[in-house]
C-alpha cells in the first residue's frame, strides 16, 4: 500500500493536475474508485488552446471493468501520433465517469462503452475523440476545432470506426466474406489487366496499348499465381491512371454470389452508425479505417470494395432505404479512389459530387445541431469549396449559417446547382425573405437527388456561356435563364424497394420531353 499513500500524498499537491502523477503510479480498482469519491465535487476545466493546437486524449490502460482514466494533451497536428474514434454520440446525458488529469469528467454511456472497447489491457493509446477533445461549451474554440477536423482525421494514424455490440454476432462472418470477396476482386483484375495486356519485360508498366488483338496471356505461364501473391500490390503498380470499365461481370448464377453470406452486409448496412451525418467525413477522410464490431475488426477499405462491386457488377438487389443511407460513403470513396474505381465505369458516366451533392445526399442522415448540414461536409467536394472561406460560428443561428453560406457560394462560385436544393412548404414560404436559400434542416426525409446533382451539366447558349447571377443589396437573387417546357407529372415519393419500370408511371401525363428524358436516365 505504499505505493497508494505516495499516490494520495502526491494527489494533495497537484490539486486537480494530476498527469505526472497518474503516469508514475500504479493503482487498483478500489484506490481509483477511492479517488473518484475524493474528487466528486471537481469539474474539469479546460485550458486555453493556442492557434492552431488541439487536443488529444492518452487513454490508460486497464481491464474491462475498470475505471476509465486519461490524460489531455495539446499539441500541433503534425506532430502528434494518434488515432481518432469515429461514433455515435446517441443520448446526450452524462452518466458515466473517466478520470481525466485527475479531475472527474462526465461522458455520456456510447462514449464510456467505445472507449472500454478500445482500450488496451496494457500500454497507453493516443486518441481524439471529438466530445472530450473539444470543449463543446466553448462556442468559439469549437468553431475553430470543427473547421480542423479534416486536417485531424487526415493526419490520424488510424480511424477507429466504433459500431457497438448490435448484431456483432454476424461480425466474424462477414469479415471472413470481405477479405476472401476483397482478394477476389484482386485476383479478377488482375488477371483482366495482366491477361489482356501484358509485357512481361517491364515490371513496373505491365500494360501494353488499350487496342492490342493479341490473344491473351497470363504471368506465370497462364497459371494461378499462388494463395501467397500478393495481387493488390500487382494490380496497384497497373492503376496509376484510371483504367475505364475492364472489370468484367458476373454471371447471375455464379455460385460466389448465392451463399446466404451475404444477408450479412445488409445487417451491417442497418447499423445505426450509417445513420449519422459526421461520420461520411470522418471515414472518408481516412489514411487508413478499422470498423470495430463487438470484438471483431474489419477494414473500412475491403467493405467499400464489396459495395463498389456489388453494386456496379454482382448488381445484387439493395433496399432502397438502405441505398440512400451509404450513399454518402459509397460516393466519397469512389471519388477518392479514381482509379480502382474507374475499372467499373465506362468515363462517359463518372462524375465527381460537389459539395452541395454530399449535403444533397445527407438529408437522411442524422445531425442533432442544423448548422453541422453544412459544417459536417466542408471537406468533402474540394472542387467547389476552395475559396469558400467558410468558418464554422456556432453563435449564429441556423437560418443565418444557410443564408450566409449560400451568398458566399453563389457569389464565389457562380454556380446556381444550389437551387437544385431548395424545399419549401407553405410556411417556410410565407415567413422568410430569402426564399432561394436552401433549408438544408427541412425536406422529405427520403428525397432522393438522382436529377439535381453534378452529373448533368446545365444547357448552356451556343456560346457556351452561363448567366452570372447577381444579389442586390436587399438579398435578391437575380438570374437569366430561357423557359422551354412545363413539367407535366410528379410521381409520388418512393417510400421502399422500388422498380422504376413497375411502380413509376413515367409515360401518365409526360410531355415528349419529359418521356425523352426519363428514357435517358434510365440508360446510364
Amino acid at each position: 500500500m505504499q505505493h497508494y499513500r505516495d499516490f494520495l500524498a502526491a494527489l494533495s499537491q497537484y490539486c486537480c493536475s494530476t498527469t505526472a502523477v497518474l503516469s508514475q503510479y500504479y493503482y487498483s480498482t478500489i484506490e481509483v474508485l477511492s479517488l473518484k469519491t475524493r474528487l466528486s465535487e471537481a469539474t474539469y476545466r479546460y485550458d486555453e488552446l493556442p492557434e492552431h493546437a488541439f487536443r488529444y486524449l492518452v487513454l490508460h490502460p486497464g481491464a474491462s471493468n475498470e475505471p476509465l482514466v486519461c490524460t489531455l494533451r495539446t499539441s500541433n497536428v503534425n506532430n502528434a501520433e494518434y488515432e481518432a474514434i469515429s461514433y455515435v454520440w446517441g443520448s446526450e446525458v452524462q452518466e458515466h465517469d473517466i478520470i481525466c488529469d485527475g479531475t472527474i469528467l462526465k461522458i455520456t454511456s456510447n462514449l464510456n462503452e467505445v472507449l472500454r472497447q478500445v482500450r488496451r489491457a496494457e500500454g497507453a493509446r493516443n486518441l481524439w475523440v471529438d466530445s472530450i477533445c473539444i470543449n463543446q461549451k466553448d462556442l468559439k474554440e469549437k468553431g475553430h476545432q470543427v473547421a480542423m477536423m479534416g486536417e485531424i482525421y487526415r493526419a490520424a494514424t488510424c480511424v477507429l470506426i466504433c459500431i457497438g455490440s448490435a448484431g456483432s454476432e454476424c461480425a466474424p462472418g462477414l469479415k471472413i466474406l470481405a477479405e476472401a470477396a476483397s482478394r477476389m476482386i484482386d485476383k479478377a483484375l488482375y488477371h483482366t489487366i495482366y491477361g489482356m495486356r501484358i509485357d512481361p519485360s517491364t515490371e513496373s508498366h505491365p500494360l501494353r496499348d488499350l487496342e492490342s488483338d493479341s490473344e491473351p496471356t497470363f504471368h506465370h505461364n497462364g497459371q494461378d499465381p499462388g494463395i501467397d501473391f500478393d495481387y493488390r500490390s500487382a494490380v496497384e503498380r497497373c492503376l496509376d491512371i484510371p483504367r475505364w470499365n475492364i472489370f468484367p461481370f458476373v454471371e447471375e448464377e455464379d455460385v460466389f454470389l448465392r451463399g446466404p453470406e451475404w444477408n450479412l452486409m445488409n445487417t451491417f448496412g442497418q447499423n445505426e452508425w450509417f445513420d449519422r451525418g459526421w461520420v461520411v467525413r470522418e471515414a472518408s477522410l481516412a489514411r487508413k479505417a478499422v470498423v470495430i464490431w463487438g470484438d471483431t475488426e474489419l477494414l473500412w477499405d475491403d467493405l467499400n470494395r464489396i459495395s463498389l462491386w456489388t453494386g456496379r457488377r454482382a448488381k445484387k438487389d439493395l433496399d432502397m432505404t438502405q441505398a440512400v443511407r451509404i450513399r454518402c460513403h459509397f460516393e466519397a470513396y469512389r471519388t477518392r479512389y479514381r482509379n480502382f474505381s474507374s475499372v467499373f465505369f465506362q468515363e462517359v458516366d463518372w462524375f465527381e459530387p460537389s459539395l452541395l451533392d454530399y449535403m444533397g445526399f445527407a438529408r437522411t442522415l442524422r445531425l442533432k445541431d442544423p448548422r453541422d448540414r453544412i459544417y459536417a461536409f466542408l471537406d468533402l467536394g474540394p472542387k467547389l469549396v476552395q475559396g469558400l472561406a467558410i468558418v464554422p460560428n456556432y453563435t449564429d443561428t441556423p437560418l443565418k449559417v444557410f443564408q450566409d453560406f449560400a451568398t458566399n457560394y453563389i457569389l464565389t462560385t457562380k454556380d446556381m446547382n444550389l437551387l437544385y436544393h431548395v424545399m419549401h412548404d407553405e410556411a417556410t414560404v410565407e415567413t422568410e425573405s430569402m426564399t432561394w436559400v436552401p433549408r438544408w434542416d427541412s425536406g422529405p426525409e427520403n428525397m432522393v437527388h438522382f436529377v439535381s446533382s453534378s452529373a448533368y451539366s446545365p444547357l448552356r447558349s451556343r456560346t457556351g456561356q452561363i448567366s452570372k447571377p447577381t444579389i442586390s443589396a436587399n438579398h435578391v437573387l437575380r438570374v437569366q435563364g430561357l423557359i422551354f417546357d412545363t413539367v407535366c407529372f410528379t410521381s409520388n415519393i418512393l417510400t421502399g424497394s422500388y422498380s422504376t419500370s413497375s411502380n413509376v408511371p413515367l409515360t401518365i401525363g409526360c410531355s415528349s420531353l419529359t418521356k425523352m428524358f426519363f428514357a435517358v436516365w434510365l440508360q446510364r
